[in-house]
């Protein structure tokens, strides 16, 4: 049996974890109103998850793309634009990152 795409959302997303669950996904959603720390997010990616919905609040840089170079497969942004996201360090590992605007 194939293994889930597995994926950590730093936040609630809505009716979306819904969707990637009904897809199949194993999703895992930060249950806190304020980000989570750094510390926690290169944890999950140290666990082998696949994909990391973020938003403006989480940085994401090169400590967090090495915890994840030999699973992690796309840094997804819930907002507008991606600042936070160090798109040179993205690059560097082969990740691509996406974002869908929110309103």
């Amino acid at each position: 049996m194939a293994r889930k795409f597995r994926v950590f959302a730093t936040c609630d997303i809505g009716d979306a974890i819904d969707l990637l669950r009904s897809r199949g996904y194993e999703v895992e959603v930060y249950p806190q109103p304020v980000a989570p720390p750094k510390s926690l997010i290169i944890d999950k990616v140290k666990s082998g998850i696949d994909g990391l919905i973020t938003t403006l609040r989480d940085p994401i840089d090169a400590e967090i793309f090495e915890a994840g170079k030999s699973t992690l497969k796309v840094v997804a942004q819930i907002a507008v634009g991606f600042d936070n996201i160090n798109r040179a360090d993205a690059n560097r590992y082969r990740i691509p990152s996406l974002t869908r605007q929110t309103s």
